[in-house]
């Protein structure tokens, strides 16, 4: 048997759900742009992470290795731009290294 799960905004309880239905609590990072969304990948933010903000004002962790997720929306211009600031990181982090 399968089982539906309806996701419901904070504070946002549509007439035709009864009380005793417990709908799927969503983070708040889903409706809240105070919040910031992990990253894709799961993992928890360490060292190597940056805050990325979105088109709509939502802020998302990336870890370094984790910035090609953005690539999806991104066009050639952006993808371009995006490398080029990838291998200037790089080498800013190896030459930091090296000291």
């Amino acid at each position: 048997m399968t089982s539906s799960i309806r996701i419901i905004r904070r504070g946002k309880r549509p007439k035709d759900i009864s009380v005793d239905l417990d709908p799927s609590p969503i983070p708040n990072w889903f409706d809240d742009p105070e919040e910031v969304a992990p990253c894709p990948c799961g993992q928890p933010p360490d060292d190597n992470c940056m805050v990325i903000e979105g088109d709509v004002s939502l802020s998302r962790w990336f870890h370094m290795d984790c910035l090609g997720f953005l690539e999806k929306e991104m066009n050639e211009e952006e993808i371009e731009e995006k490398r080029e600031w990838e291998r200037h990181m790089r080498k800013h982090m190896e030459e930091g290294n090296d000291e």
